[in-house]
């Protein structure tokens, strides 16, 4: 099934929605900020914790639902609300195509609303639904809108998350050359202060460019 991960990453961007680390749990500068940091935190830990990942990215949509009833102006909500439901519906698989499609409509929302605000990373998002969700007629997968989105991600932010995510699409799609150029470019990135995942997400991209070095 081509539904796959496609959140991990997601998790740990933060172009536009300043947030610092303290021990392991990010804090913002306001209120808003705190509440929108710990679900982009808790995105990526999720992933990497033994808890049941569909449960726990559940309860996160719940979390996210509500920040965005209590804040309806706001884009950061609704990217973050999408972003939850996408990984609880890897987890789920194939039944949980509605959610995804859900995703979608929130991501699209979202930068409708504030595109300056929304872009990197609901660009980013929305560039991995579509190429990881199945294509027509079971679902929205389309690699030619997902390029689509991905090079506007790069566009609003040149960062180690959106160079890494159009890396990735560029070498599935066995454009190679192109695919080093970006991944590259996303290590060279220097790490956040308090980002753990930033390494992580290194070693991930490593690992790749170490599976396709002929």
């Amino acid at each position: 099934m081509k539904f796959q991960a496609c959140v991990i990453s997601l998790g740990v961007l933060s172009v536009g929605w300043q947030a610092r680390a303290a021990d392991s749990a990010p804090v913002a500068q306001d209120p808003f900020q705190a509440r929108i940091a710990e679900i982009r935190y808790e995105v990526t830990a999720i992933e990497h914790g033994k808890a049941d990942k569909a449960e726990a990215f559940d309860r996160l949509v719940v979390r996210a639902d509500a920040l965005a009833r209590e804040f309806p102006k706001r884009p950061e909500p609704r990217v973050w609300k999408g972003i939850a439901l996408s990984a609880s519906a890897k987890h789920k698989g194939l039944s949980a195509l509605s959610a995804v499609k859900e995703a979608r409509s929130l991501l699209e929302a979202a930068l409708a609303m504030d595109e300056a605000v929304a872009g990197p990373v609901a660009h980013n998002a929305l560039g991995m639904l579509f190429h990881k969700v199945p294509g027509w007629p079971v679902s929205f997968g389309d690699d030619r809108k997902a390029e689509e989105h991905f090079r506007k991600a790069v566009g609003a932010s040149s960062c180690l998350d959106t160079h890494y995510r159009y890396g990735e699409f560029l070498m599935d799609e066995g454009r190679r050359d192109e695919a080093r150029k970006h991944l590259e470019r996303a290590l060279a990135f220097p790490d956040r202060p308090g980002h753990a995942e930033d390494a992580m997400k290194k070693e991930e991209i490593r690992a790749l460019l170490g599976r396709h070095r002929s």
